[in-house]
């Protein structure tokens, strides 16, 4: 424990991550202080966690990066209680020992996520499970005693599903070490308290929040695109495939990490891994099966979980976390399966103590002292009261304007953000989410068609703008077209009189910039090509009036965030630049601006 202490110190960064996944959740909290609302979406029972702190701190990352801290040597803690005198001493304190070492489990020490809190929550699980269901004397306790350890049983797992939408295997778990261990009635009564625990939490939860909604929506995991639902929902075969897609990216890369065997960001996976590796568990597990019960509960829970991951999670993701918030379970299930194999057999039992030094060595030397001395610098600017220390340029830019506008705007005006979580983390106030520029319906297109009494202008405004034809600008066509033959990105739809016509066609022909009042086969063409996306000025500007957005963070953040390639998340300067074309005089002034190479600024918006 010592040990784990002074690493997870030496690793310890005072920053959020700046995906947002941390943010989510302290605003969720802040949510469930200042409006009792109750935290929908993933791991509700977090939020629930942080409130209190936030209500005492307020957002001190700090705080709520210590109790992480906490809850995950608590969870050492009763993983250890749990299984002291219940597995070999010699399995058991390797796990320990390792676990002290190892950069990636400590790095849950270090994060504003749920799954501290999951993984104190299984600890809880397995602690209470073995001490009273994993041993002979289950049996000969009282009825009433009985019905009574299972609803706690059952009132773990179900805070162990608030914590992860994965928690639900945890009743799967439960039921199948029953049926092993041939207690029939057990399997029967665990599902059947799960239902009345599970119950009794919706009935509450509905009384309490009416209109709460889901705490997960499941079936966003089993969608072909995460982020698409119109491409519908993934098959049978579909799933197979992400299933073992899954397995062998999680298990070869991140576990095999884990376990020092593999270089830090390793990017190719490797079956002949994840089948040693699947091997080693299938070893634990036969051996357990006959020999010791806690280690098949461990077996058991490992082999469910990683499965139910591996379905439900999309192949695109690959976070580490959602794989070693089971570091412990794994590391255990895989070092009694080294151990039982070797067990007995006098000239090869070296065996076992040798692969736990060369995995030390290892994870020591060639995982967490690296990270250490990488995140040193970071540590020592934190401890000097920079709390941006170790930020890329763009996130220190975009972090320094929000604590501006924070501080400098009131509360009664809107601010636009591609990142509105984080910058209330760091912003004390509300920020308007703009995540993309929403185009209109191409049906919207189809009926443009002339009339007339109208006079439609097309003209290129690839590489440059019109102010004079300003008023008269109805849409914005981005994508693949063609003017005369001629290839165009952008072009803008006018609806001009016979008046404007007349000067604007001798200005464009001036600057021999090509233009056409022949309109229909565009209009068609934007119609049916899927790549080209229309937009109307007034409908976004209309949506700024309607959300009262009068300030905006335009922001350099990097496209790929490991390096600067120059390309950055454009969405809110497409947003400004597409609502130019019909209001040129949309920006009024630059408030605030940080950073040089990778600049963010406070733009004041004419609306």
């Amino acid at each position: 424990m010592a040990t784990g202490v002074v690493f997870s110190f030496l690793l310890f960064d005072a920053k959020i991550n700046m995906m947002g996944d941390d943010a989510d959740y302290i605003i969720a909290a802040d949510n469930l202080v200042e409006n009792f609302s109750f935290p929908s979406g993933k791991g509700p029972l977090y939020p629930f966690l942080l409130s209190p702190f936030v209500a005492i701190f307020g957002n001190n990352i700090i705080v709520f990066k210590l109790l992480s801290a906490i809850l995950i040597f608590l969870s050492v803690f009763f993983f250890y209680k749990a299984l002291y005198k219940r597995v070999p001493n010699i399995i058991l304190f390797s796990t320990l020992t390792l676990l002290a070492v190892n950069a990636y489990f400590l790095a849950f020490t270090n994060q504003v996520l749920s799954e501290p809190l999951f993984i104190f929550m299984q600890s809880l699980l397995l602690f209470y499970f073995v001490k009273y269901f994993g041993c002979e004397q289950a049996g000969e306790i009282s009825f009433a005693k009985l019905c009574k350890r299972f609803l706690i049983i059952s009132c773990l797992i179900l805070l162990l599903t608030l914590s992860r939408t994965v928690g639900y295997a945890a009743i799967g778990v439960v039921m199948l070490y029953f049926l092993f261990t041939r207690k029939w009635k057990y399997a029967f009564y665990s599902v059947f308290s799960s239902g009345i625990v599970f119950g009794l939490y919706t009935l509450l939860k509905k009384l309490i929040w009416p209109v709460s909604g889901e705490s997960y929506n499941l079936s966003g995991y089993f969608t072909k695109d995460p982020y698409s639902a119109t491409k519908g929902m993934e098959d049978f075969s579909g799933l197979i495939t992400r299933f073992l897609e899954n397995t062998n990216n999680y298990i070869s890369k991140f576990v095999a990490m884990f376990l020092g065997i593999r270089p830090v960001n390793t990017i190719t996976p490797s079956w002949t891994i994840s089948i040693l590796v699947i091997a080693l568990a299938a070893l634990a597990f036969y051996w357990a099966l006959k020999r010791n019960k806690s280690i098949l509960f461990l077996s058991l829970y490992v082999a469910l979980f990683c499965a139910a991951n591996f379905i439900i999670l999309h192949a695109l993701w690959q976070q580490d976390r959602m794989v070693l918030a089971y570091a412990p379970f794994i590391l255990l299930v895989l070092l009694s399966g080294i151990y039982f194999t070797f067990e007995g057999k006098r000239k090869l039992q070296f065996l076992y103590p040798t692969v736990i030094i060369l995995l030390f060595c290892s994870t020591l030397f060639g995982h967490t002292i690296p990270k250490i001395e990488k995140n040193l610098p970071v540590l020592k600017g934190n401890l000097r009261g920079n709390e941006f220390a170790g930020l890329t340029p763009d996130w220190q830019s975009y972090l320094e304007v929000t604590r501006w506008a924070g501080k400098n705007i009131p509360d009664s005006l809107g601010i636009g953000a591609r990142k509105p979580n984080t910058s209330r983390v760091y912003g004390n106030r509300n920020f308007i989410g703009i995540y993309a520029v929403p185009g209109v319906d191409k049906d919207t297109i189809k009926v443009l068609m002339p009339a007339s009494s109208k006079i439609f202008l097309a003209v290129d405004v690839s590489k440059v703008k019109f102010d004079m034809l300003a008023p008269y600008t109805q849409y914005m066509f981005i994508g693949p077209l063609t003017i005369n033959n001629a290839s165009a990105n952008s072009i803008a739809l006018y609806e001009v009189n016979q008046d404007t016509l007349h000067i604007a066609i001798q200005a464009l022909s001036q600057h021999n910039i090509n233009y056409t009042l022949q309109v229909e086969s565009l209009f068609s063409d934007v119609a049916d090509d899927e790549k080209v996306v229309a937009y109307s000025p007034d409908e976004l500007f209309e949506n700024l009036k309607r959300q009262n957005i009068h300030y905006m963070i335009m922001a350099s953040l990097r496209l790929n965030p490991a390096m600067y390639t120059g390309d950055i998340i454009n969405t809110l300067q497409r947003y400004l630049y597409i609502v130019s074309f019909k209001y040129p005089h949309i920006i009024k002034r630059e408030c605030y601006s940080s950073g040089s190479q990778e600049p963010a600024a406070l733009l004041e918006l004419n609306v």
